[in-house]
Protein backbone atom coordinates (compact mmCIF):
# COMPACT_ATOMS: atom_id res chain seq x y z
CA UNK A 1 0.00 0.00 0.00
CA UNK A 2 1.40 3.51 -1.05
CA UNK A 3 2.33 5.63 2.17
CA UNK A 4 0.13 8.54 1.51
CA UNK A 5 1.12 12.19 2.76
CA UNK A 6 -0.67 15.54 2.82
CA UNK A 7 0.31 18.28 3.42
CA UNK A 8 -0.74 21.74 4.00
CA UNK A 9 1.07 24.65 1.68
CA UNK A 10 2.48 27.90 3.02
CA UNK A 11 1.27 30.33 0.23
CA UNK A 12 -0.80 33.32 -0.15
CA UNK A 13 -3.44 33.12 -2.69
CA UNK A 14 -5.22 36.95 -2.24
CA UNK A 15 -8.35 36.77 -4.36
CA UNK A 16 -9.33 33.37 -1.81
CA UNK A 17 -7.53 34.92 1.43
CA UNK A 18 -5.23 32.39 2.13
CA UNK A 19 -2.90 33.22 4.46
CA UNK A 20 0.84 32.98 4.43
CA UNK A 21 1.25 31.39 8.01
CA UNK A 22 3.09 28.31 8.31
CA UNK A 23 1.70 25.22 10.03
CA UNK A 24 2.26 21.39 10.19
CA UNK A 25 1.35 19.11 7.80
CA UNK A 26 -1.68 16.62 8.24
CA UNK A 27 -0.86 13.08 8.14
CA UNK A 28 -4.06 10.54 6.91
CA UNK A 29 -4.57 9.49 10.50
CA UNK A 30 -5.36 13.63 11.35
CA UNK A 31 -2.10 13.90 13.57
CA UNK A 32 0.62 16.50 12.87
CA UNK A 33 3.95 15.59 11.93
CA UNK A 34 7.52 17.30 12.60
CA UNK A 35 8.42 19.03 9.35
CA UNK A 36 6.99 22.17 8.25
CA UNK A 37 5.78 23.08 4.72
CA UNK A 38 8.03 24.43 2.88
CA UNK A 39 8.44 26.18 -0.83
CA UNK A 40 11.02 25.20 -3.46
CA UNK A 41 12.05 27.16 -5.78
CA UNK A 42 15.36 28.04 -8.00
CA UNK A 43 16.93 30.96 -8.53
CA UNK A 44 16.05 33.66 -11.27
CA UNK A 45 16.34 31.76 -14.60
CA UNK A 46 16.50 28.16 -13.29
CA UNK A 47 14.41 25.43 -14.67
CA UNK A 48 13.57 22.78 -12.02
CA UNK A 49 14.79 19.68 -12.80
CA UNK A 50 14.04 16.03 -11.92
CA UNK A 51 15.48 12.78 -12.84
CA UNK A 52 12.67 11.00 -15.50
CA UNK A 53 10.88 8.15 -14.91
CA UNK A 54 10.00 5.57 -17.43
CA UNK A 55 10.50 8.24 -20.03
CA UNK A 56 12.88 6.22 -22.44
CA UNK A 57 9.97 5.78 -24.70
CA UNK A 58 9.21 10.23 -24.90
CA UNK A 59 11.32 12.73 -26.41
CA UNK A 60 12.43 14.93 -23.18
CA UNK A 61 13.15 18.25 -24.32
CA UNK A 62 15.67 19.97 -21.63
CA UNK A 63 16.22 24.01 -21.72
CA UNK A 64 18.14 23.29 -25.06
CA UNK A 65 16.68 23.01 -28.15
CA UNK A 66 13.56 20.86 -27.72
CA UNK A 67 12.89 17.72 -29.66
CA UNK A 68 10.21 17.52 -32.30
CA UNK A 69 9.55 13.84 -31.92
CA UNK A 70 6.04 13.14 -33.88
CA UNK A 71 3.99 10.50 -31.98
CA UNK A 72 1.67 8.66 -34.90
CA UNK A 73 -1.01 7.97 -33.01
CA UNK A 74 -1.76 11.50 -32.82
CA UNK A 75 -2.14 14.29 -35.71
CA UNK A 76 1.42 15.85 -36.81
CA UNK A 77 2.46 18.23 -33.91
CA UNK A 78 0.37 16.81 -31.10
CA UNK A 79 3.43 15.22 -29.70
CA UNK A 80 5.29 18.50 -29.65
CA UNK A 81 2.75 20.71 -27.17
CA UNK A 82 2.58 24.11 -24.78
CA UNK A 83 1.12 23.68 -21.40
CA UNK A 84 -0.12 27.07 -19.37
CA UNK A 85 -1.67 27.47 -15.62
CA UNK A 86 -2.89 29.30 -13.00
CA UNK A 87 -0.60 29.60 -9.87
CA UNK A 88 -2.67 28.80 -7.13
CA UNK A 89 -0.82 30.69 -4.49
CA UNK A 90 -0.14 33.86 -6.48
CA UNK A 91 2.10 35.15 -3.53
CA UNK A 92 4.84 31.98 -3.59
CA UNK A 93 4.35 31.10 -7.07
CA UNK A 94 3.20 32.54 -10.69
CA UNK A 95 1.10 31.49 -13.29
CA UNK A 96 3.28 29.94 -15.89
CA UNK A 97 3.97 27.52 -18.52
CA UNK A 98 6.05 24.44 -20.20
CA UNK A 99 7.06 22.56 -23.25
CA UNK A 100 5.93 19.41 -22.76
CA UNK A 101 5.72 16.30 -25.00
CA UNK A 102 2.76 13.53 -25.08
CA UNK A 103 2.28 10.32 -26.17
CA UNK A 104 -0.70 7.64 -26.27
CA UNK A 105 -0.29 4.27 -24.93
CA UNK A 106 -3.08 2.18 -25.75
CA UNK A 107 -5.95 4.16 -23.57
CA UNK A 108 -3.25 5.90 -21.67
CA UNK A 109 -1.63 9.57 -22.36
CA UNK A 110 1.48 10.14 -21.22
CA UNK A 111 2.99 13.97 -20.64
CA UNK A 112 6.51 15.01 -20.33
CA UNK A 113 7.93 17.91 -18.82
CA UNK A 114 4.76 18.92 -16.98
CA UNK A 115 5.10 22.60 -14.89
CA UNK A 116 8.70 20.63 -13.60
CA UNK A 117 11.36 19.43 -16.20
CA UNK A 118 11.76 15.61 -16.84
CA UNK A 119 8.43 15.00 -14.94
CA UNK A 120 6.17 12.45 -16.38
CA UNK A 121 2.70 12.22 -15.98
CA UNK A 122 0.60 9.12 -16.98
CA UNK A 123 -3.16 9.68 -17.38
CA UNK A 124 -5.54 7.00 -17.17
CA UNK A 125 -8.44 6.31 -18.79
CA UNK A 126 -11.71 6.65 -16.00
CA UNK A 127 -14.15 4.96 -18.29
CA UNK A 128 -16.18 7.80 -19.37
CA UNK A 129 -15.37 9.27 -22.98
CA UNK A 130 -12.62 11.92 -22.87
CA UNK A 131 -11.69 11.65 -19.01
CA UNK A 132 -8.67 10.94 -17.53
CA UNK A 133 -7.41 10.72 -13.90
CA UNK A 134 -3.99 11.17 -12.45
CA UNK A 135 -4.02 8.38 -9.61
CA UNK A 136 -3.19 10.60 -6.27
CA UNK A 137 0.50 10.25 -5.02
CA UNK A 138 1.61 8.62 -8.32
CA UNK A 139 5.32 9.75 -8.76
CA UNK A 140 6.48 11.88 -11.54
CA UNK A 141 10.06 12.10 -11.00
CA UNK A 142 12.92 11.52 -9.12
CA UNK A 143 15.24 14.73 -7.80
CA UNK A 144 18.49 14.33 -6.84
CA UNK A 145 17.98 16.81 -3.67
CA UNK A 146 14.55 15.86 -2.83
CA UNK A 147 14.05 11.98 -3.70
CA UNK A 148 10.33 11.11 -4.74
CA UNK A 149 7.71 14.01 -6.37
CA UNK A 150 4.28 13.38 -6.31
CA UNK A 151 1.39 14.74 -7.80
CA UNK A 152 -1.54 15.17 -6.01
CA UNK A 153 -4.79 16.94 -6.06
CA UNK A 154 -5.45 20.40 -3.76
CA UNK A 155 -8.09 22.23 -2.10
CA UNK A 156 -9.05 24.92 0.37
CA UNK A 157 -9.78 24.58 3.64
CA UNK A 158 -10.19 26.59 7.13
CA UNK A 159 -8.10 26.42 9.91
CA UNK A 160 -9.19 28.01 13.25
CA UNK A 161 -6.43 28.48 15.75
CA UNK A 162 -6.25 28.78 19.39
CA UNK A 163 -8.46 32.57 19.67
CA UNK A 164 -11.18 31.47 16.84
CA UNK A 165 -9.61 33.02 13.82
CA UNK A 166 -10.56 31.30 10.71
CA UNK A 167 -7.25 31.02 8.01
CA UNK A 168 -7.64 29.58 4.65
CA UNK A 169 -4.86 27.14 3.49
CA UNK A 170 -3.91 24.89 0.32
CA UNK A 171 -4.35 21.46 1.43
CA UNK A 172 -3.76 18.42 -0.45
CA UNK A 173 -6.95 16.81 -0.92
CA UNK A 174 -6.82 13.22 0.38
CA UNK A 175 -10.42 12.31 -0.56
CA UNK A 176 -10.28 12.90 -4.01
CA UNK A 177 -8.98 10.39 -6.45
CA UNK A 178 -6.73 12.25 -8.31
CA UNK A 179 -6.59 15.32 -10.23
CA UNK A 180 -9.14 15.19 -13.19
CA UNK A 181 -7.99 15.76 -16.68
CA UNK A 182 -10.59 16.10 -19.77
CA UNK A 183 -9.79 15.69 -23.57
CA UNK A 184 -11.40 18.85 -24.82
CA UNK A 185 -10.53 17.85 -28.42
CA UNK A 186 -8.68 15.76 -30.53
CA UNK A 187 -5.63 17.86 -30.03
CA UNK A 188 -6.38 19.81 -26.62
CA UNK A 189 -6.51 18.49 -22.44
CA UNK A 190 -7.65 20.54 -19.51
CA UNK A 191 -6.49 20.31 -16.06
CA UNK A 192 -9.85 20.53 -13.88
CA UNK A 193 -9.70 22.39 -10.15
CA UNK A 194 -6.29 22.35 -8.45
CA UNK A 195 -3.41 20.67 -8.65
CA UNK A 196 0.52 20.18 -7.18
CA UNK A 197 3.87 18.69 -7.26
CA UNK A 198 5.31 17.47 -4.20
CA UNK A 199 8.07 15.85 -2.02
CA UNK A 200 7.19 12.36 -1.39
CA UNK A 201 8.86 11.71 2.11
CA UNK A 202 12.51 12.67 3.98
CA UNK A 203 13.02 16.04 5.72
CA UNK A 204 10.78 17.87 3.09
CA UNK A 205 7.67 15.60 3.12
CA UNK A 206 5.37 17.88 1.69
CA UNK A 207 7.66 20.88 0.58
CA UNK A 208 5.86 22.28 -2.95
CA UNK A 209 7.55 22.43 -5.99
CA UNK A 210 4.33 24.51 -7.64
CA UNK A 211 0.70 24.32 -7.16
CA UNK A 212 -1.53 25.00 -9.90
CA UNK A 213 -5.16 25.84 -10.57
CA UNK A 214 -6.71 24.59 -13.97
CA UNK A 215 -4.35 24.12 -17.30
CA UNK A 216 -4.53 23.40 -21.01
CA UNK A 217 -2.06 21.44 -23.03
CA UNK A 218 -2.35 22.79 -26.80
CA UNK A 219 -0.33 21.47 -29.58
CA UNK A 220 2.90 24.24 -30.79
CA UNK A 221 3.23 25.71 -33.99
CA UNK A 222 6.43 27.19 -33.51
CA UNK A 223 9.86 26.89 -31.33
CA UNK A 224 12.01 29.88 -29.88
CA UNK A 225 15.55 29.13 -29.55
CA UNK A 226 17.98 31.63 -28.01
CA UNK A 227 21.60 31.58 -27.15
CA UNK A 228 23.13 32.89 -23.61
CA UNK A 229 26.17 34.94 -23.05
CA UNK A 230 28.83 32.56 -22.20
CA UNK A 231 27.30 29.64 -23.32
CA UNK A 232 27.59 28.09 -26.56
CA UNK A 233 24.08 25.89 -26.36
CA UNK A 234 21.26 26.81 -27.77
CA UNK A 235 18.49 26.92 -25.29
CA UNK A 236 14.43 26.77 -26.25
CA UNK A 237 11.55 26.09 -26.59
CA UNK A 238 7.62 25.49 -27.81
CA UNK A 239 5.52 28.49 -28.53
CA UNK A 240 1.65 28.67 -29.61
CA UNK A 241 1.65 31.32 -32.77
CA UNK A 242 -1.71 32.64 -33.76
CA UNK A 243 -2.40 35.40 -36.12
CA UNK A 244 -5.82 37.45 -35.81
CA UNK A 245 -5.45 39.90 -38.72
CA UNK A 246 -2.63 42.31 -38.78
CA UNK A 247 -1.39 41.51 -35.14
CA UNK A 248 0.36 38.28 -33.33
CA UNK A 249 -0.23 36.50 -30.53
CA UNK A 250 2.48 34.32 -29.09
CA UNK A 251 1.93 31.55 -26.13
CA UNK A 252 4.65 30.62 -24.08
CA UNK A 253 7.48 33.18 -25.13
CA UNK A 254 11.21 31.90 -23.81
CA UNK A 255 9.26 29.26 -21.68
CA UNK A 256 7.45 31.46 -19.24
CA UNK A 257 3.44 30.48 -20.14
CA UNK A 258 2.83 34.18 -20.70
CA UNK A 259 0.71 35.62 -24.15
CA UNK A 260 2.05 38.71 -25.59
CA UNK A 261 -0.02 40.29 -29.03
CA UNK A 262 1.57 42.59 -30.75
CA UNK A 263 0.81 44.48 -34.10
CA UNK A 264 3.31 43.08 -37.27
CA UNK A 265 4.15 45.54 -39.72
CA UNK A 266 4.16 46.01 -43.51
CA UNK A 267 8.22 45.78 -43.09
CA UNK A 268 8.09 42.49 -41.72
CA UNK A 269 8.42 43.21 -38.26
CA UNK A 270 6.92 43.04 -35.02
CA UNK A 271 7.78 44.38 -31.52
CA UNK A 272 8.22 42.27 -28.60
CA UNK A 273 9.50 44.66 -26.42
CA UNK A 274 8.10 45.58 -23.37
CA UNK A 275 5.61 43.09 -22.54
CA UNK A 276 5.48 40.84 -19.81
CA UNK A 277 7.05 37.80 -20.28
CA UNK A 278 6.92 35.76 -16.76
CA UNK A 279 6.14 36.04 -13.19
CA UNK A 280 9.20 34.90 -11.42
CA UNK A 281 10.06 35.26 -7.17
CA UNK A 282 12.91 38.19 -6.17
CA UNK A 283 12.72 39.85 -3.18
CA UNK A 284 9.96 37.70 -1.84
CA UNK A 285 7.51 38.93 -4.05
CA UNK A 286 6.35 37.45 -7.80
CA UNK A 287 7.82 39.62 -10.18
CA UNK A 288 6.80 40.60 -13.77
CA UNK A 289 9.58 40.21 -16.15
CA UNK A 290 9.28 42.09 -19.24
CA UNK A 291 10.97 41.71 -22.28
CA UNK A 292 13.79 44.42 -22.98
CA UNK A 293 15.97 44.52 -26.09
CA UNK A 294 19.87 45.33 -24.46
CA UNK A 295 21.42 48.64 -26.24
CA UNK A 296 24.87 50.46 -25.53
CA UNK A 297 26.24 47.19 -24.17
CA UNK A 298 29.87 45.92 -22.97
CA UNK A 299 30.90 42.27 -23.15
CA UNK A 300 32.74 41.76 -19.82
CA UNK A 301 35.32 38.82 -20.34
CA UNK A 302 33.49 37.05 -22.99
CA UNK A 303 30.35 35.53 -19.78
CA UNK A 304 29.23 38.69 -18.39
CA UNK A 305 27.72 42.41 -19.86
CA UNK A 306 27.71 45.55 -18.73
CA UNK A 307 24.40 47.26 -20.41
CA UNK A 308 23.82 50.71 -20.28
CA UNK A 309 20.28 51.18 -21.98
CA UNK A 310 17.48 48.69 -22.04
CA UNK A 311 15.12 49.06 -24.84
CA UNK A 312 11.28 48.45 -24.46
CA UNK A 313 11.02 48.98 -28.20
CA UNK A 314 13.10 45.25 -29.44
CA UNK A 315 11.83 44.55 -32.62
CA UNK A 316 11.44 40.80 -34.29
CA UNK A 317 12.28 41.10 -37.66
CA UNK A 318 11.67 38.54 -40.71
CA UNK A 319 14.28 35.60 -41.68
CA UNK A 320 12.34 34.36 -44.59
CA UNK A 321 8.80 33.35 -44.58
CA UNK A 322 8.86 31.67 -41.57
CA UNK A 323 11.37 32.62 -39.47
CA UNK A 324 11.65 36.21 -37.12
CA UNK A 325 15.04 36.91 -35.35
CA UNK A 326 16.51 39.62 -33.08
CA UNK A 327 19.24 41.07 -31.42
CA UNK A 328 20.62 40.68 -27.64
CA UNK A 329 18.01 40.83 -25.23
CA UNK A 330 16.83 39.96 -21.43
CA UNK A 331 14.00 39.96 -19.70
CA UNK A 332 13.88 42.16 -16.65
CA UNK A 333 11.38 43.34 -13.38
CA UNK A 334 11.70 46.72 -11.45
CA UNK A 335 11.63 45.93 -7.80
CA UNK A 336 10.40 49.23 -5.62
CA UNK A 337 10.60 51.57 -8.48
CA UNK A 338 14.34 51.42 -8.48
CA UNK A 339 15.84 47.90 -8.56
CA UNK A 340 16.60 45.80 -11.85
CA UNK A 341 16.61 41.96 -11.54
CA UNK A 342 17.33 40.70 -14.76
CA UNK A 343 17.37 36.93 -15.71
CA UNK A 344 20.48 37.11 -17.95
CA UNK A 345 22.08 38.20 -21.11
CA UNK A 346 20.87 36.47 -24.69
CA UNK A 347 23.08 37.46 -27.74
CA UNK A 348 20.14 36.18 -30.35
CA UNK A 349 17.15 35.43 -30.30
CA UNK A 350 14.47 32.87 -32.99
CA UNK A 351 11.21 31.89 -33.70
CA UNK A 352 10.52 29.32 -36.45
CA UNK A 353 6.93 29.05 -37.64
CA UNK A 354 5.32 25.65 -38.84
CA UNK A 355 3.65 28.33 -41.22
CA UNK A 356 4.35 30.80 -43.07
CA UNK A 357 3.76 34.52 -41.60
CA UNK A 358 1.22 36.58 -43.41
CA UNK A 359 2.33 40.32 -43.39
CA UNK A 360 0.14 43.56 -44.14
CA UNK A 361 -0.25 45.31 -46.41
CA UNK A 362 2.13 49.17 -46.29
CA UNK A 363 -0.19 51.04 -44.37
CA UNK A 364 -0.49 55.15 -45.21
CA UNK A 365 -2.55 57.32 -43.71
CA UNK A 366 -5.88 59.49 -45.25
CA UNK A 367 -6.88 62.86 -45.26
CA UNK A 368 -3.60 64.36 -44.83
CA UNK A 369 -1.98 67.13 -47.60
CA UNK A 370 1.14 65.45 -49.04
CA UNK A 371 2.14 61.96 -49.95
CA UNK A 372 4.61 61.72 -46.81
CA UNK A 373 8.03 62.62 -49.24
CA UNK A 374 10.76 64.83 -48.51
CA UNK A 375 9.98 66.89 -50.87
CA UNK A 376 6.01 66.88 -50.48
CA UNK A 377 5.64 65.78 -46.68
CA UNK A 378 2.45 65.17 -44.78
CA UNK A 379 1.30 68.52 -43.32
CA UNK A 380 -0.25 69.25 -39.98
CA UNK A 381 -2.42 72.57 -40.46
CA UNK A 382 -4.68 71.85 -37.90
CA UNK A 383 -5.29 70.33 -34.48
CA UNK A 384 -7.65 67.81 -36.80
CA UNK A 385 -4.57 66.85 -38.46
CA UNK A 386 -2.45 66.01 -35.80
CA UNK A 387 -5.45 63.96 -34.74
CA UNK A 388 -5.36 62.14 -37.58
CA UNK A 389 -1.62 61.61 -37.56
CA UNK A 390 -1.53 59.99 -34.30
CA UNK A 391 -4.53 58.12 -34.68
CA UNK A 392 -2.92 56.64 -37.71
CA UNK A 393 0.31 55.57 -35.80
CA UNK A 394 -2.02 53.74 -33.24
CA UNK A 395 -3.37 51.96 -36.49
CA UNK A 396 -0.15 50.74 -37.18
CA UNK A 397 1.35 53.59 -39.50
CA UNK A 398 5.16 54.16 -38.64
CA UNK A 399 5.56 56.52 -40.78
CA UNK A 400 8.87 54.40 -41.75
CA UNK A 401 10.93 56.26 -44.07
CA UNK A 402 8.39 59.35 -44.63
CA UNK A 403 8.05 62.77 -43.80
CA UNK A 404 5.69 64.97 -41.30
CA UNK A 405 5.65 68.78 -41.26
CA UNK A 406 3.62 71.39 -39.39
CA UNK A 407 2.36 74.18 -40.90
CA UNK A 408 0.93 76.18 -37.92
CA UNK A 409 0.83 76.42 -34.12
CA UNK A 410 -1.79 74.36 -32.68
CA UNK A 411 -3.37 75.01 -29.05
CA UNK A 412 -4.81 71.58 -27.34
CA UNK A 413 -5.87 73.69 -24.13
CA UNK A 414 -9.03 72.50 -24.84
CA UNK A 415 -8.36 69.13 -25.80
CA UNK A 416 -6.65 66.25 -25.03
CA UNK A 417 -3.85 65.99 -27.25
CA UNK A 418 -2.99 62.37 -28.31
CA UNK A 419 0.57 61.40 -28.71
CA UNK A 420 1.92 60.32 -32.09
CA UNK A 421 3.82 57.03 -31.72
CA UNK A 422 3.37 53.84 -29.35
CA UNK A 423 5.49 50.81 -27.90
CA UNK A 424 3.65 48.82 -30.32
CA UNK A 425 3.78 50.83 -33.40
CA UNK A 426 6.82 53.56 -32.67
CA UNK A 427 7.34 56.69 -34.78
CA UNK A 428 9.91 56.03 -37.09
CA UNK A 429 9.71 59.12 -39.81
CA UNK A 430 10.69 62.46 -40.04
CA UNK A 431 8.53 65.22 -37.96
CA UNK A 432 9.38 68.70 -38.70
CA UNK A 433 7.70 71.15 -36.05
CA UNK A 434 8.64 74.03 -38.73
CA UNK A 435 9.51 76.16 -35.20
CA UNK A 436 5.70 76.19 -34.80
CA UNK A 437 4.46 75.40 -31.05
CA UNK A 438 2.08 73.13 -29.50
CA UNK A 439 0.28 74.37 -26.42
CA UNK A 440 -1.31 72.05 -24.32
CA UNK A 441 -3.27 71.33 -20.97
CA UNK A 442 -2.46 67.45 -20.18
CA UNK A 443 -3.01 65.53 -17.44
CA UNK A 444 -2.26 61.48 -18.02
CA UNK A 445 -1.56 58.68 -15.92
CA UNK A 446 -0.96 56.56 -18.83
CA UNK A 447 3.40 55.55 -19.72
CA UNK A 448 5.21 56.78 -22.48
CA UNK A 449 3.53 59.92 -22.96
CA UNK A 450 4.06 62.76 -24.83
CA UNK A 451 4.14 65.19 -28.55
CA UNK A 452 5.60 62.10 -29.93
CA UNK A 453 4.81 58.62 -27.14
CA UNK A 454 7.63 56.44 -28.39
CA UNK A 455 10.77 57.21 -30.95
CA UNK A 456 12.57 55.08 -32.69
CA UNK A 457 14.97 55.42 -35.34
CA UNK A 458 13.44 58.25 -36.17
CA UNK A 459 13.40 62.34 -36.16
CA UNK A 460 11.82 65.30 -34.27
CA UNK A 461 12.90 68.56 -35.02
CA UNK A 462 12.27 72.71 -35.02
CA UNK A 463 9.21 71.71 -32.74
CA UNK A 464 7.98 73.72 -29.34
CA UNK A 465 6.47 73.10 -26.75
CA UNK A 466 4.36 74.82 -24.24
CA UNK A 467 1.21 75.33 -21.60
CA UNK A 468 1.11 72.36 -19.21
CA UNK A 469 2.33 68.49 -18.93
CA UNK A 470 1.08 66.47 -15.81
CA UNK A 471 3.27 63.37 -16.01
CA UNK A 472 1.64 60.25 -13.31
CA UNK A 473 3.43 57.78 -15.83
CA UNK A 474 6.76 56.89 -16.64
CA UNK A 475 8.95 57.50 -19.37
CA UNK A 476 7.27 60.97 -20.34
CA UNK A 477 8.21 63.89 -21.49
CA UNK A 478 6.74 67.04 -23.03
CA UNK A 479 8.61 67.14 -26.61
CA UNK A 480 9.23 62.86 -26.41
CA UNK A 481 8.04 60.37 -23.62
CA UNK A 482 10.21 57.58 -24.82
CA UNK A 483 13.04 57.57 -27.68
CA UNK A 484 15.14 54.35 -28.11
CA UNK A 485 17.65 53.61 -31.08
CA UNK A 486 19.57 56.10 -33.17
CA UNK A 487 16.61 58.26 -33.12
CA UNK A 488 17.26 62.52 -33.29
CA UNK A 489 16.01 65.42 -31.66
CA UNK A 490 17.01 68.66 -32.74
CA UNK A 491 16.40 72.33 -31.95
CA UNK A 492 13.44 71.81 -29.92
CA UNK A 493 12.18 73.50 -27.13
CA UNK A 494 9.73 72.92 -24.17
CA UNK A 495 8.28 76.05 -22.22
CA UNK A 496 5.56 73.91 -20.99
CA UNK A 497 5.37 73.36 -16.75
CA UNK A 498 6.02 70.02 -16.14
CA UNK A 499 4.71 68.02 -12.58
Amino acid sequence: MRKLITCIIVAIVAALGINAQTIAPVTPGGATSAPQCKTIKPGLNTAYSLQAVEASSVATPSRKAPARKVAAAFPSGWNRCVATYKSAAAKTWGDGGSSVNVEQDGDSITIVNFCVQNSVLKLQPTGTAGEYLIPIWQVVGNSATYGDVVMAPFHIVAVTDSTGKTKNYLQVDSTAAGVKVTATSATSLQFDGMWGMVVKSGDNAGAGFYVGQDGNIVPSNATMTWKVLGDNSTYGCYLVAKQDGDSISITNFAGGGLTIKTPMTSRKKFNIGGYVASYQKAYNNILGFKIYGEDRYKIIDSVKAQTFIHNTTLEAEADGDKAVTWGPWTTLATYMGVIHVNTGFYTQGRIDFDNALTWPEPKTPTGLKGDGTEQNPYLIETVADWKTVAAASHDGVQFYNQYVKLTADLDFTADSVPAIGSVATPFYGTLDGGGHTVTVKLTTSETRQGLIGVLHGGTVKNLNAAGEFNFNGTHSGSIVGLATSHFTIDNCTNSATNY
